[in-house]
């Protein structure tokens, strides 16, 4: 049975007109099922937001694949925090990133 440690997941964040693209990859070492969640949190001087999106993909030996794609308006001064949760045979790996390409670290 393949597991967790199988896979390996990233995100790509880059500014678009007007706010940022977040794409979380997942990358597997062997063929193997998976289902994930994908938490976007975005505060700022407008309010703050939280965007959910989950599914199932399946992926095949050494496979890269985009789970998609969230398009989100943030400012500079914005705190943007995206948490991809996967999940293996019973296992689960948490990945997070900065989405706010205006702000190296948060």
């Amino acid at each position: 049975m393949v597991g967790i440690h199988a896979l390996n997941a990233y995100f790509d964040i880059a500014a678009s007109a007007g706010g940022v693209n977040i794409v979380p990859h997942v990358r597997a070492a062997a063929s193997l099922d998976l289902s994930y969640s994908l938490h976007v949190t975005k505060a700022g001087g407008a309010g703050s937001v939280t965007l959910t999106r989950s599914g199932q993909s399946r992926l095949a030996d050494g496979e890269d694949k985009s789970l998609g794609t969230l398009q989100l308006s943030v400012g500079p001064d914005d705190t943007c925090h995206a948490t991809l949760v996967v999940r293996v045979n019973g296992e689960q790996a948490e990945y997070a990133a900065n989405c706010n390409p205006h702000r190296a670290s948060d």
